[in-house]
């Protein structure tokens, strides 16, 4: 247990908290809640609004290219069409620059005004980024030898086709085979797809002449600036994502989910390049996606919201549970433990009576205990807080056991009844963390493997009676 964390007095059974709040401390600042982004700058250049959310693979795809550039800036939001609630509308600000409702749009500062930018409005991520790319030029995440720099274009040209053929529905493996081969640079099969393809159709054709051509690279070797081997890591330019590797993710991250539902395997089985840019993507520090891409249980769970009867797995083993739990990152159980210490009432309640995906999986095991459902969930939430916060150098079985003791602690305070709802509402909550509006995918995964464990160890203490 961490140091500090302890019963808050000798009649609970359960730390208190009080005391997990205080080893948990303040969750940590993050991007996509931020109203502004000035990088040390004095005033923004630009306002940016996005989806209020945090689900548009859009806004995603301009979040990522902004926080590349660091282009001074400053956030506004508007819910999307399709998750506006009853007798809701979007913001009347945002309604008179983009009447249609569209996300996302940005307005440049205006010479000379002050406050907010609020210069004419320009949208469609795509077009967004090339309008990025032309006003600050120095500030484009793109490489800055001439060729490479056409090259970079053309992939992004890749992207939005990509982008098109997931928002339309159309095949996947197509331009997937495409995306492989251009990732794949001289490997074989460039030229084959090369010359199969017409400038129209392809145009970036040509920039995999280039990847056949060590000679006719222009790159200067500074890979800050995406002129090093393009061999030499999995993005488009090597170690860094560029533009067109940002411009690109949003829409991946979809193709992954799509992939797997369709019985592809995913990314991986056909395609591991693609699969490995997207994962490298995914590590904390190499760009912004790690705080605003979505995973694939997100992009799941945004799947079967049109089908809540949908069930959800089974709790897995207990035992296979704490190997899973123990695995998360150190970093990401703490930020994941306090951003559930600090809004833990109104997630014991959604998660015993929310909507969302397995809502009627979770539904079945309330059996008319709602109230007694949210309190044996809030204080299942305590025991999955506390399991979070422990030492990380503890292996699965000493966090196995630590849970077995807090949720039969659980089982003891509720009775069997409620603490069989409590597991149906924490299996819930594993489906329904939503990334990035909840948290970011690491501190997800945390959560989702820690309820799961909880919720499979209340399931055997409810059965066992």
């Amino acid at each position: 247990m961490a140091a500090g964390l302890a019963m808050a007095d000798s009649d609970e059974e359960l730390p208190s908290w009080a005391a997990l709040e205080g080893s948990a401390g303040k969750p940590s600042p993050r991007i996509f809640v931020a109203h502004e982004r000035l990088f040390e700058a004095q005033a923004p250049l630009l306002k940016f609004w996005h989806d209020a959310a945090g689900w548009c693979p859009s806004c995603e795809c301009v979040f990522m290219v902004l926080e590349a550039m660091r282009i001074p800036y400053v956030m506004a939001t508007s819910p999307l069409t399709g998750y506006l609630k009853p007798g809701q509308t979007k913001p009347a600000e945002f309604l008179a620059i983009r009447p249609n409702g569209i996300l996302p749009v940005i307005q440049l500062a205006r010479p000379g005004v002050a406050g907010e930018p609020d210069g004419e409005p320009i949208a469609h991520a795509f077009r967004i980024c090339e309008a990025l790319a032309e006003h600050f030029p120095d500030e484009a995440a793109l490489p800055r030898t001439p060729l490479r720099r056409e090259c970079a274009l053309l992939f992004a040209k890749l992207a939005e086709k990509l982008c098109y053929t997931v928002e339309g529905q159309q095949s996947l493996p197509p331009v997937m085979d495409d995306l492989e081969v251009a990732l794949c640079g001289g490997r074989e099969g460039v030229a084959a797809a090369a010359e199969a393809g017409n400038g129209y159709e392809r145009p970036w054709t040509r920039a995999l002449a280039w990847r056949r051509q060590e000679s006719g690279d222009d790159g200067d070797g500074d890979d800050a600036h995406h002129g090093g081997d393009p061999a030499a890591g999995p993005f488009f330019f090597g170690r860094r994502p560029c533009a067109a590797d940002l411009m690109l993710l949003p829409w991946l991250e979809r193709a992954d989910a799509r992939l797997a539902r369709g019985g592809y395997g995913g990314l991986q089985a056909r395609w591991p390049a693609a699969a490995a840019l997207l994962a490298a993507a995914a590590e904390p520090g190499v760009c912004a996606y790690s705080e605003v891409g979505l995973d694939l249980v997100t992009l799941d769970g945004l799947y079967w919201r049109s089908n809540p009867a949908a069930l959800a797995p089974p709790p897995p083993d207990a035992a296979v549970a704490a190997v899973e739990a123990a695995a998360s990152a150190p970093l990401a159980r703490r930020d994941a433990g306090a951003r559930l210490c600090a809004n833990h009432a109104a997630v014991a309640r959604f998660a015993c009576r929310g909507a969302g995906a397995g809502a009627s999986q979770r539904d079945a095991h309330l059996h008319g205990v709602e109230t007694a459902c949210v309190e044996a969930t809030d204080d299942a939430l305590r025991i999955v807080i506390a399991s979070l916060l422990m030492d990380p150098s503890e292996d699965s079985r000493a966090l196995h056991g630590a849970m077995v003791e807090r949720a039969s602690a659980v089982l003891r305070r509720n009775g069997s009844d409620a603490t069989r709802a409590a597991g149906g509402a924490l299996l819930f909550l594993a489906r329904n963390v939503g990334v990035p509006r909840d948290m970011a995918s690491a501190a997800a995964t945390a959560t989702r493997t820690h309820t799961t464990l909880a919720a499979a160890l209340l399931f055997e203490g409810a059965a066992a009676l």
